[in-house]
């Protein structure tokens, strides 16, 4: 079961605006583009490259990546749009790290607010 469709981030040019003018944060699992959403949910979008292995593995990683999206993006917290670009490590991620490297983006995320600069970096 994928993600329901307000928490999908959709169209090539709204990802790649949070890709150019996102905040860039890479962890060991991936590298995450964030930027203040447009929208009252927060909306991920994930890429994960063929060359880390087969369908099956990437989209076992990918489900995984999805639940733990779906429990950690809370109602009322300010919304996010999310592009996430796998690394070799992701294949074999487990929900609880992918839950954990989202509450950690986004408890570093909410000291910064919406009120930044759409192309500030930090």
């Amino acid at each position: 079961m994928g993600l329901p469709p307000r928490h999908r981030l959709r169209g090539r040019e709204r990802i790649r605006r949070v890709g150019r003018h996102g905040r860039r944060v890479t962890q060991r699992l991936g590298t995450w583009c964030m930027l203040p959403g447009e929208t009252e949910a927060s909306r991920l979008c994930a890429v994960f490259p063929r060359k880390l292995g087969s369908a099956v593995a990437r989209n076992r990683a990918r489900r995984r990546l999805q639940e733990a999206f779906r429990q950690t993006a809370a109602p009322g917290q300010p919304a996010w749009d999310l592009v996430f670009r796998a690394a070799p490590p992701a294949i074999g991620g487990e929900r609880d790290e992918f839950a954990t490297a989202l509450t950690e983006l986004l408890a570093r995320a909410g000291g910064q607010g919406h009120d930044d600069e759409p192309g500030r970096r930090g």
